[in-house]
Order: structure tokens, then C-alpha cells, then sequence
């Protein structure tokens, strides 16, 4: 996913929260409880889908020399990130590695 680590941090507490309360709507018998947790639901599912526009709209202002760029620097980012962790390399080639 071509996205901002803030961004994709921000989307995973939203989608995190989101399974809790789905849980919490399942798991509860009262019928006022269940509303208000289907309200908060849906507040959720707002800020999730806004956030995904938000996303769209950074890319859709972008040129294509821009995204590219964009995805030179995360295919850079993933490589140092796989040879910090994989363990066929010597220790101080994971510590050059490390983000």
C-alpha cells in the first residue's frame, strides 16, 4: 500500500477499534447498550471512510513522477526493513538494516 506510516497507523486503530465494538455489539444483551455501541460503530466506519478518502486525495493531487518516486522510497524502506530481519545476514549488516 503506497501510504504514510501515519496514515496506516491511524487506519489500523480505526479498523482495531472497530472489530472491538463489533465484538462488544455480539457479546452484550441489553438493547440500550447495543444501540449506543451501533452508533459508535458508525462513527467508525465514518472516520475509517474518511480516512481512505483522505488517502485517495493525496494521490489523486500527486504526479506520476511523484507516486514513483513514492514507491522507490517505500521499496528502499521494505528492503532495509527485510535484511534487519532476515536472518540470513550477519549481525552487522542487520544493524545497517534498521530503520
Amino acid at each position: 500500500m503506497l501510504a504514510s506510516k501515519e496514515w496506516q497507523m491511524k487506519q489500523y486503530e480505526l479498523q482495531e477499534k472497530k472489530l472491538k465494538t463489533e465484538d462488544d455489539i455480539d457479546n452484550t444483551d441489553d438493547q440500550a447498550t447495543k444501540d449506543a455501541l451501533k452508533k459508535r460503530l458508525d462513527l467508525i466506519n465514518k472516520k475509517i471512510e474518511s480516512n481512505q478518502k483522505r488517502l485517495k486525495l493525496i494521490y489523486e493531487n500527486k504526479t506520476d513522477e511523484e507516486i514513483q518516486d513514492d514507491a522507490r522510497t517505500l521499496d528502499e524502506i521494505n528492503a532495509q526493513r527485510n535484511k534487519a530481519f532476515d536472518n540470513k545476514y550477519y549481525k552487522d549488516t542487520k544493524e545497517i538494516g534498521r530503520p
